[in-house]
């Protein structure tokens, strides 16, 4: 399996074997395969994964190219000072915690609508995007 990208979402790509039992979404798995978020993958009937992404958001110190570029959200340059997010699409936001009245909280409030640039959902805490609930089994 590999990971790839597909019209800006993480796709894995899965080539089987021949002979091996898998299957996809309860369905047997053609011989190449492209897996989304959400995906369940049993392998030999007997190990079930399902498929999920691990967002780690690149959020730090503005970088000195950065440093008077305004921001997509609040139209206010970087400074030095300034903390921020970088989306995957290059679009730089505001990261700023809130606990001043100069701080700029611009990638916390993209995270209810997206990137201002690409649309893609701005997460600014580490973790997985999909946690299953509870193991479905293929009926």
């Amino acid at each position: 399996m590999e990971q790839v990208a597909l019209n800006r979402r993480p796709t894995l790509l899965l080539v089987r074997r021949s002979g091996d039992s898998v299957q996809v979404n309860g369905l047997p798995a053609p011989r190449v395969s492209l897996l989304k978020e959400k995906d369940t993958l049993r392998l030999d009937g007997n190990f079930l994964l399902h498929v999920t992404v691990y967002n780690r958001p690149a959020i730090g110190p503005v970088k000195a190219e950065w440093i008077d570029r305004e921001c997509p959200v609040c139209r206010v340059p970087f400074k030095p000072s300034s903390r921020c997010y970088v989306c995957a699409c290059g679009a730089v936001l505001h990261c700023e915690d809130g606990g001043n009245d100069d701080d700029l909280p611009c990638a916390e409030v993209s995270a209810r609508s997206g990137c201002p640039v690409c649309q893609r959902p701005v997460i600014i805490q580490p973790g997985y995007s999909y946690l299953p609930e509870e193991i479905h089994e293929p009926v």
